[in-house]
């Protein structure tokens, strides 16, 4: 999966695609969530936007369930995406303004204040990644 992926970000369409053609969907649902969105990203960029929003949407609750920023926000991300090649920007809006999102921004956020050296910030930063995670 990891190849196809790279392949895909520098361009390299047809290996991406031969790789593509050779991955056998694994049992296990965390790793068959991570593959859906790679697999969607491609299908948004090669047009084949109507199947990739049918995918994402139908593993989303598998994302959720994760609990983790790594899954959850970039489905969401390549959600988002597809509803916006398919016109529908409120869809899209609607997707990146969820909790999972906000809390990944309020996490990110914190780090920010780490390497900043301003601990105070960071708590209140990390605090409301929490919230937002519960």
């Amino acid at each position: 999966m990891r190849l196809t992926w790279l392949n895909w970000l520098m361009g390299q369409w047809s290996s991406a695609l031969a790789f593509r053609a050779r991955i056998s969907e694994p049992g296990m649902r965390l790793v068959s969530t991570w593959i859906k969105r790679v697999l969607a990203m491609m299908d948004i960029d090669m047009g084949r936007v109507e199947e990739a929003r049918r995918e994402l949407e139908e593993s989303l609750a598998s994302a959720r369930q994760a609990n983790e920023l790594q899954t959850t926000v970039p489905h969401l991300g390549e959600l988002a995406r597809a509803y916006a090649a398919l016109g529908e920007a409120a869809q899209a809006a609607e997707t990146i303004r969820t909790g999972e999102t906000v809390a990944a921004l309020a996490e990110a956020r914190g780090y920010v204040a780490v390497a900043m050296g301003q601990p105070a910030e960071a708590t209140r930063h990390f605090r409301e990644a929490i919230d937002n995670w519960e």
